[in-house]
C-alpha cells in the first residue's frame, strides 16, 4: 500500500499527474504551430481530470492529495505565464 491506496490506484494517480504535466509542456511548446489547438484541448481535458483526481484523493487517500494539488497548480501556472518575454 502506498499511503492508503493499492498499487494499481497509485499507478493510475501517478500516470494522471505525469500526463497532466506533459500536456502543459506540450501546450506551451506548440504555441504558433499547427498542433496548437489539439494540444490546448488535450491540456484542458487533462486539467479537468487532474482536478477530479485531486478531489478523489482528498476523499480516498488524504495523504496523497498534495501531489495532485501541486500538479494542478503547476499546470495552471504553465498555462497562464508568458515565458516568451523576460521579466
Amino acid at each position: 500500500m502506498f499511503g492508503g491506496v493499492d498499487f494499481s490506484q497509485f499507478c493510475v494517480i501517478s500516470s494522471v499527474q505525469v500526463c497532466g504535466l506533459l500536456s502543459a509542456a506540450l501546450a506551451r511548446i506548440s504555441e504558433g504551430r499547427r498542433w496548437q489547438a489539439l494540444f490546448q484541448r488535450m491540456f484542458m481535458a487533462l486539467l479537468v481530470i487532474v482536478a477530479f483526481t485531486t478531489v478523489l484523493n482528498l476523499w480516498n487517500a488524504p495523504q496523497q492529495w498534495i501531489l495532485s494539488a501541486s500538479t494542478l497548480a503547476v499546470m495552471v501556472v504553465a498555462a497562464t505565464c508568458d515565458f516568451s518575454h523576460p521579466l
